[in-house]
């Protein structure tokens, strides 16, 4: 009789457990290939990633020794690689489009979209905007605005470091 209740209770346990385990396991094979995406982007402009981050469905990356950004995400039915060369760009700012409503006579508002947008030093060229989140595509945020503003103060660092550069020269 307790050899059958153990072999119950074992029986229960991995069932219990097993979907957590696929969960983490797809989870990690994700991120492999959002980061062999966001490689073989470098790899074509003869980079190397040398610092990275991935967040959901998106792959960053910098190469420090070229001074250039890579993004990769990866939506639904689409896929957004991009390369940016920090030399041509004064600044890098978080753009967070916001929809505002009222609730129970208060006003509240929520995020729609997340993008960083960088800042052409040629001052006839449009802005260059990034995607991180949509609210069309994803109900909730997964950590993108963390995301977007912890590598708006990394690049902006890099930018301000190109240009005392690119002035010393």
């Amino acid at each position: 009789m307790n050899l059958i209740t153990d072999l119950v209770g074992a029986i229960l346990a991995v069932i219990c457990i097993l979907p957590f385990v696929l969960m983490i396991r797809n989870s990690k094979k994700l991120e492999k290939q959002l980061l062999e995406s966001l490689s073989g982007i470098a790899a074509q402009q003869n980079s190397t990633i040398t610092q990275h981050e991935l967040c959901g469905n998106i792959a960053i990356g910098l190469d420090e020794n070229t001074h250039t950004f890579f993004f990769f995400k990866r939506g639904k039915n689409t896929q957004t690689a991009q390369h940016i060369d920090l030399g041509k760009f004064q600044n890098c700012t978080v753009v967070n489009t916001r929809r505002s409503f009222k609730v129970a006579g208060r006003n509240d508002s929520v995020i729609e979209k997340l993008e960083l947008s960088f800042l052409p030093i040629v001052k006839n060229k449009s802005p260059l905007k990034l995607e991180f989140y949509n609210s069309d595509e994803s109900r909730q945020l997964n950590g993108e605005l963390q995301l977007v503003e912890k590598w708006s103060k990394i690049l902006n660092g890099k930018l301000q470091k190109t240009q005392q550069v690119s002035q010393v020269a």
